[in-house]
């Protein structure tokens, strides 16, 4: 919020400058070209585009990522000393 400053005294616009905004055919027709423009989605080259980005940031991500370590389980200690304990007479 410190960054903007309100500017008190600020001049008001002069005619000239008013009448380019009153040029409401030509706000109407740039309306007109910007809204007959297909979505993104619909875009077929833009949405495949996206989509291959995607998937190789995916990959790279996967492939970066640190291997998970696998939890090792006392299973193998246990049946080696059932089988220490049988053995002896």
């Amino acid at each position: 919020m410190s960054k903007r400053k309100i500017i008190y005294n600020r001049s008001l616009p002069n005619h000239k400058q008013i009448e380019e905004q009153k040029d409401f055919e030509g706000v109407l027709k740039r309306y007109d070209a910007a809204s007959q423009k297909l979505p993104s989605y619909r875009n077929r080259n833009y949405f495949l585009g996206l989509s291959l980005i995607a998937i190789i940031a995916y990959l790279v991500y996967i492939e970066s990522a640190p291997p998970k370590e696998v939890e090792q389980t006392n299973d193998h200690h246990i049946t080696d000393t059932l089988n220490s304990d049988t053995s002896k007479p």
